[in-house]
């Protein structure tokens, strides 16, 4: 057996690890590099080995610095699959064509400039293409399941509790009749983390490979409900707007979910919230549809919800989040209300939109647009009849829900089939 850092040592991103067993080569990550330039560029060099020698790779989570490399992987010839949990293969289909498309975006930038100074063109570190290309090697590996990788290596993913999704991995290298326990912690969460379950406490390892990002520092104990209230209603108080930055997929649904309790609890107003992400938002549905994962606080507050939202006549949005918007379904409002959209182009665009559920009925999306009408994600697979439909996906916050609103428009590929109660054909 021989193991290699090649990534993630002497800095905190682009985790990789080589192990090698008998005849088989497996990765445990293949994350980019990120921070300053001379790291960055780390990513343009040659892998230190040869892809097409890679049996498979096993992926702890579906952050770029440990999932960011894997379309450069395949397009170099890795053909073998890419192990990881439900969750992660999900965030992985959001994040690495968004991360592509940041480096194609990034290439045009530089080679626009370029142009003018005479420099050569580059080209992107991968492609739209090479990333969808990537997704179709990843294969889900349910938690707590001993999985045979080949005859020499078994592997077993537990919760993590850094991300929805995140694992450690445990690998069990048999040679010579000698099993050999390697314990990879990837990213590892705090306890009492909002949403997610705690990590999975491991009984003992043979060798232990632990991320240590923060581990120079303690982490800060304090009130983070109180501290975020405080700055909501001090903001609010004075006429302002807030405006927070924050990762996609993990800060931003923690955020979401301190707003809901707050809210709950009277402790700020029913204020709008905007969620300006097309990234933020699709890995906010992912996290809506894996209730799976909730732990038991959030699961209690969502099933307290939903039994709130029985008798009411619409539902707020998928995420459960009152007041929340999306920056898209603000701007079609505007564009709706000034005449320059007609409500079935808004419609139309909808089809495409990141977040496809919008309900008019309530908050600022109902400005301007006719009364009672409610458009609903196509995606969810509806049974229509003249009178109701309900939702299908065992995860779906709508399952069981009948919507009451007096025009209903429900689209299936982009066509009306229901207006009013009547289906068009």
């Amino acid at each position: 057996m021989r193991i290699e850092f090649l990534g993630a040592a002497h800095t905190v991103t682009g985790s990789c690890y080589l192990l090698e067993a008998g005849a088989h080569k497996l990765l445990v990550d293949c994350g980019m590099f990120q921070g300053s330039k001379r790291i960055r560029q780390l990513n343009t060099d040659g892998f230190r080995f040869n892809p097409a020698e890679i049996d498979c790779l096993l992926l702890t989570h579906a952050h770029i610095d440990h999932c960011g490399l894997i379309p450069k992987l395949c397009r170099e010839g890795f053909k073998g699959p890419v192990y990881a949990t439900k969750v992660t293969c999900e965030l992985a289909h959001i994040m690495l064509p968004d991360s592509a498309h940041i480096q194609e975006s990034d290439a045009e930038i530089f080679n626009r400039k370029g142009a003018r100074s005479g420099d050569e063109p580059i080209q992107p570190l991968y492609t739209i293409d090479d990333a969808e290309a990537s997704l179709k090697h990843f294969s889900v590996v349910p938690y707590e399941n001993r999985v045979r990788i080949n005859e020499n290596v078994e592997a077993v993913f537990h919760d993590a509790g850094h991300i929805m999704g995140s694992a450690i991995i445990e690998v069990y290298v048999t040679e010579n009749d000698e099993t050999t326990k390697l314990v990879f912690s990837g990213d590892l969460g705090q306890p009492n983390q909002p949403i997610i379950k705690d990590p999975t406490i491991i009984n003992g390892a043979d060798y232990l490979f632990v991320e240590s990002t923060y581990g120079d520092r303690l982490h800060q104990i304090y009130d983070k409900e109180e501290a975020l209230a405080e700055i909501v209603n001090d903001t609010m108080e004075r006429g302002g707007n807030l405006i927070i930055p924050s990762f996609a997929v993990g800060r931003t649904q923690t955020l979401l979910y301190y707003f809901y309790k707050l809210w709950k609890a009277g402790r700020i107003e029913d204020v709008p919230i905007i969620l300006d992400s097309p990234l933020a938002i699709a890995a906010t549905r992912i996290f809506i549809h894996n209730t799976q994962e909730f732990d038991d606080e959030a699961l209690g507050l969502l099933l307290e919800h939903a039994q709130e939202e029985k008798d009411q006549e619409y539902c707020y949005a998928p995420s459960g989040f009152p007041g929340l918007e999306t920056a898209l379904g603000v701007m079609l409002t505007d564009l709706y209300h000034t005449g320059k959209l007609s409500l079935q182009e808004i419609i139309e665009k909808m089809t495409w939109a990141p977040a496809k559920v919008f309900d008019l009925q309530a908050g600022s999306l109902a400005k301007g647009m006719p009364a009672d009408i409610t458009v609903i994600d196509p995606e969810l697979c509806w049974t229509v009849d003249e009178k109701k439909f309900y939702t299908k996906g065992s995860h779906s916050p709508f399952i069981g829900r009948e919507l009451k609103g007096k025009a209903v428009m429900t689209l299936v590929d982009g066509n009306i089939v229901m207006q009013d109660g009547i289906i068009n054909g």
